[in-house]
C-alpha cells in the first residue's frame, strides 16, 4: 500500500503512524508486511527543461554490493550523461567512469548517505556501474 503524509509531519510521528497503520491492515489482510517506508517529496517548480544532453532512455545503472554476503541493491538513474562514460579499454561507451569527479561525488554520497537496499541492508560499496538503454 502506498499514501500520502500530511506535510511538516515528523518523521518519528510518520513512523508511529505508518506501524498502526501496518498493523491494521495486518488485521485485515492474509498478507504480512515486509517493509515500511516514509518517502518526503519535494518538488522543485517552476519546472526548467534540462541544460544536458541526456535522454531518458540512457539508463546509468549502479550495483552496489552490501553488508550481506551476495546480497546487492541496484540503482538506476534515467537520462545519464554519456560524457561521462569511460573512453578507453574494452567497456568504453559501456561502463561508467568512476573516477569522474561527479560521478565519484555522487558514489560518496551515496556510501556516506543514510541509504540501504530495501530491505534495509546498508550499502558497502560500489560493485560495477555502466550504461544501459531502454526502449
Amino acid at each position: 500500500m502506498r499514501g500520502t503524509i500530511e506535510p511538516g509531519t515528523a518523521q518519528d510521528v510518520a513512523l508511529d503512524k505508518l506501524q498502526d497503520l501496518s498493523g491494521a491492515i495486518s488485521a485485515i489482510s492474509s498478507c504480512i508486511p515486509v517493509r515500511l517506508a516514509v518517502t518526503y517529496s519535494k518538488f522543485f517548480l517552476p519546472l526548467t527543461a534540462p541544460e544536458n544532453e541526456g535522454s531518458v532512455s540512457k539508463v546509468g545503472t549502479f550495483i552496489w554490493e552490501t553488508e550481506e554476503p551476495e546480497v546487492f541493491a541496484v540503482t538506476a538513474l534515467p537520462g545519464f550523461l554519456t560524457s561521462l562514460l569511460e573512453t578507453d579499454g574494452p567497456f568504453s561507451g559501456v561502463n561508467i567512469d568512476t573516477t569522474q569527479e561527479d560521478v565519484s561525488a555522487f558514489i560518496e554520497a551515496v556510501l556516506d548517505g543514510i541509504w540501504s537496499d530495501p530491505f534495509a541492508v546498508d550499502l558497502s560499496t560500489l560493485a560495477s556501474a555502466y550504461l544501459r538503454e531502454e526502449s
